[in-house]
């Protein structure tokens, strides 16, 4: 992967270039102001690729953050191997414990 950089008053001469440029070599190009990097120029299919995987990241957090619909994939996840496995099924129910957490706990039959 080849970093492009480009200064400020390079970046204003070369910004109708660009375009044609990411066609040939899709690489985001990062802007400088006295040396330091202050700004990346990207693709747009790139950005927007970016910007996919970010909202898809944070669906996946707020997932992994709810505690009722973690507990519930676990049990499921359980179940479903269990029942592979050829053994016994074990079915839960949630019980809130004093400290208001979640527990998981074996029903009885």
């Amino acid at each position: 992967m080849t970093e492009h950089t480009l200064s400020i008053s390079e970046a204003q001469r070369e910004i109708t270039r660009l375009p044609e440029q990411f066609e040939e070599e899709p690489e985001a190009v990062t802007v400088t102001r006295y040396g330091k990097p202050v700004m990346a120029i990207l693709p747009y299919n790139t950005y927007k690729s970016l910007l996919e995987t970010i909202d898809s990241l944070l669906e996946t957090i707020e997932v992994l953050q709810d505690e009722e619909l973690m507990a519930w994939a676990g049990n499921e996840a359980l179940e479903c191997h269990n029942y592979a496995s050829g053994k016994k099924a074990v079915s839960f129910y949630q019980k809130s414990t004093s400290s208001g957490g979640i527990e998981n706990q074996p029903k009885t039959p």
